[in-house]
């Protein structure tokens, strides 16, 4: 596991590696490995650092999304001159639609008032 949620659960309790470290009974270095990565997390260890934050770890489950694989697996198909290609005319289209909104706005208004 990565220490990230140990960095952010210390952050925003505004807390320093060394209290962290005091709380949980261990060295400071300890906890700058866990944070960096150079050490492996167990889901125990995890929860008991971000407790010792005043957090509780929660775990889930959230139905699988590969409703982009396709079009992910298409745009790395084309070469980077193509998909520029395709953003640009994607801006200019939506730049297009937001000028329509924007004068059909100022229209309703000019007849509203």
């Amino acid at each position: 596991m990565d220490g990230t949620l140990v960095t952010i659960a210390r952050r925003r309790a505004g807390i320093s590696q060394a209290e962290l470290a005091r709380r949980v009974g261990c060295d400071v270095g300890t906890i700058s490995r866990y944070e960096r990565g150079g050490r492996t997390l167990t889901v125990a260890k995890l929860r008991e650092l971000v407790a010792a934050c005043g957090f509780e770890l929660t775990l889930g489950l959230a139905p699988a999304d590969d409703s982009l694989d396709f079009a992910i697996r298409d745009n790395l198909a084309r070469s980077p001159a193509a998909r520029l290609a395709t953003s640009v005319r994607q801006a200019e289209a939506q730049h297009r639609l937001q000028l329509a909104g924007w004068h059909h706005r100022s229209r309703l208004e000019r007849t509203d008032g």
